[in-house]
């Protein structure tokens, strides 16, 4: 999940410690080609080549942890 994304998505109201949490939180990570293939891109303008389910079910389970708001575009793919 892009970090962008989530800034924009509620994180710029958090402290400190809940950035650096969902900044390292495993379930969010990428292998680094496929982080900067999609850029601060959410699931509605980019998938991964492979593994799109568990990319889009990663995506949800960090949206509902972190109390995140995707906008209307979003959810309709989620």
């Amino acid at each position: 999940m892009p970090l962008a994304w989530v800034w924009d998505r509620g994180a710029r109201e958090w402290l400190g410690q809940k950035r650096r949490s969902i900044a390292n939180d495993p379930v969010n990570l990428l292998p680094v080609k496929a982080s900067l293939s999609k850029g601060a891109k959410g699931p509605d303008e980019w998938l991964p080549p492979l593994g799109e389910c568990g990319y889009v079910a990663r995506f949800v389970r960090v949206v509902k942890s972190y109390y995140l708001q995707p906008t209307a575009p979003e959810l309709a793919c989620l």
